[in-house]
């Protein structure tokens, strides 16, 4: 145990693991990687802080890891998205292989959320989470998220959630997007 993590309880950083402003960089660069489409940058980015961060206790980096799942899952469902857009049969294979994408990504929305402290970032968490259980047509699931999150960050939330729809477009999106404006407006937009 190092000093600082004798007083504070924590367990050390294993030698060369990240700090928080390090972590919250390279995260940042992940999301600016989402921002450009460059998928792999992003992937590439996030399973790096993801490795370096994982078990880590102290709260600072654990917002960052938490951050890293997040930006994992929303990578996963963009290239669940990408592959079901070039899919024009839609057989029991093809929504078999979209669904496993899916559930990947729900798996990291999950564990980001089992792991984020921060209100915001748990926000965009559980946004992600919402999508891809859209998706997955587990609409009762996604509903009570929804209105929380439209509740908590307003308009923000619908218009985010309407621009994730714009990437990679399927045909489900066009469900997605129904739900996100009755829901939104049964949240007293």
């Amino acid at each position: 145990m190092s000093e600082d993590s004798q007083q504070t309880g924590n367990p050390a950083a294993p030698a060369g693991a990240m700090t928080a402003a390090q972590a919250q960089r390279q995260v940042d660069d992940g999301m600016a990687c989402i921002g450009r489409s460059d998928w792999e940058g992003a992937m590439a980015l996030f399973v790096s802080v993801e490795a370096a961060l994982r078990g880590i206790a102290d709260p600072e980096l654990r917002i960052q890891f938490a951050r890293a799942l997040n930006g994992l899952g929303f990578v996963h469902l963009m290239q669940a998205k990408a592959e079901r857009a070039l899919v024009e049969e839609f057989d029991d294979q093809a929504e078999g292989a979209f669904h496993w994408g899916v559930k990947q990504a729900l798996a990291r929305f999950n564990q980001a959320l089992s792991a984020q402290t921060d209100a915001r970032c748990r926000s965009y968490a559980e946004g992600n989470k919402a999508y891809a259980l859209m998706l997955m047509d587990r609409v009762d699931d996604a509903t009570p998220l929804l209105r929380r999150l439209f509740g908590e960050a307003g308009r923000a939330a619908y218009d985010g959630m309407v621009r994730d729809t714009a990437l990679h477009p399927i045909p489900e999106d066009r469900t997605v997007l129904r739900l996100l404006d009755e829901i939104w407006d049964d949240a007293g937009s």
